[in-house]
């Protein structure tokens, strides 16, 4: 499947900053837990969202499908651009950062950071990272 993944946006104002937010996944009885960050961005109609992984549940990965149709549901009319962010604890020692489009219930991810080198994005991500990871706590490096 093949997604249209939106540029990654400058954020300007925190507007949510939810520490332990709960998530119900599909198919599954018990919720998860996440960190979620909502900034508002330059472009009017459009928020970047980050649902950090906590370890606590369902992964955000097993339940992205759902995360995004909450989101969508709460800001309706609005472009969301959502980053899925595990910290080294969550991911096997490997802190990593992915953009996540869910196309008629279909998700798709692209790796922001890091970032191989041979990955046409390298440099647009790795500029992106530097001025605005330390805004969500994650190193540019």
């Amino acid at each position: 499947m093949t997604s249209r993944f939106p540029d990654l946006p400058q954020p300007r104002e925190l507007i949510v900053d939810e520490p332990f937010w709960q998530y119900q996944p599909l198919y599954v009885t018990s919720g998860g837990a996440a960190h979620l960050r909502i900034w508002s961005t330059q472009a009017g109609k459009q928020l970047l969202v980050m649902v950090t992984e906590l370890g606590l549940g369902p992964s955000i990965t097993n339940s992205i499908e759902n995360i995004w149709q909450v989101l969508a549901g709460q800001y309706p009319d609005t472009e969301i651009v959502l980053l899925e962010h595990y910290p080294a604890a969550e991911s096997l020692g490997e802190e990593h950062l992915d953009q996540v489009v869910v196309d008629q219930g279909a998700p798709d991810w692209r790796r922001i950071w890091p970032c191989a080198p041979a990955n046409s994005n390298a440099d647009s991500f790795s500029q992106w990272m530097t001025a605005f990871g330390p805004l969500a706590g994650i190193p540019a490096s």
